[in-house]
């Protein structure tokens, strides 16, 4: 919806899927992911809302985990590309340039990062993801954005433990990536 600010002035400008959720904006581009929400194994939409030429595309499909908690979609820019992690059996980043057709698979992390992102920033070139397994170990990992340009910075077990336990937190702070 547009508005500006009367209700004569407010209408709608692009008509959304009716599961669409998780929203990251990229000045007047906006991604989201449409999965039905459903539990469990989903085919997963990702769409690009274009607001200032007020259209919408679907960019590619692709089956995740997103409709678990702790699996939601994190979306980061890298030079004019948009990343975003896919939770399935693997931790895969896809990059998209907003068109289908430029919307692949960029890297896939091995299985030692675990099974899901829950940190994702860009930052000096590179992007950082936090990653965690089953157990209380979490991982910081850089990279380029290519799988051969991925390597894991540090790995941290957290006192206590479990997949329970509350994830630190990946910020950007100061021009620094830090684990609170």
């Amino acid at each position: 919806w547009r508005s500006d600010g009367t209700p004569a002035g407010t209408r709608s400008v692009v008509d959304l899927p009716r599961d669409a959720e998780r929203f990251w904006a990229d000045g007047s581009n906006v991604y989201f992911i449409a999965d039905g929400a459903s539990p469990g194994f989903t085919n997963s939409q990702l769409w690009r809302a274009d607001l200032a030429a007020e259209t919408l595309q679907e960019l590619t499909h692709f089956n995740s985990f997103f409709s678990f908690p702790g699996n939601e979609p994190l979306f980061a820019k890298l030079g004019s590309e948009v990343y975003f992690q896919v939770n399935a059996f693997n931790i895969t980043l896809w990059r998209t340039d907003g068109t289908p057709a430029g919307t692949v698979p960029a890297l896939e992390l091995p299985e030692s990062a675990g099974f899901g992102v829950f940190g994702l920033a860009s930052l000096g070139g590179g992007l950082y993801l936090h990653t965690r397994d089953n157990s209380p170990t979490w991982q910081l990992w850089r990279s380029d954005g290519t799988t051969a340009g991925s390597q894991r910075l540090l790995s941290v077990t957290t006192r206590g433990g479990g997949e329970d336990e509350s994830a630190p937190e990946l910020a950007l702070i100061g021009g620094r990536v830090v684990v609170l």
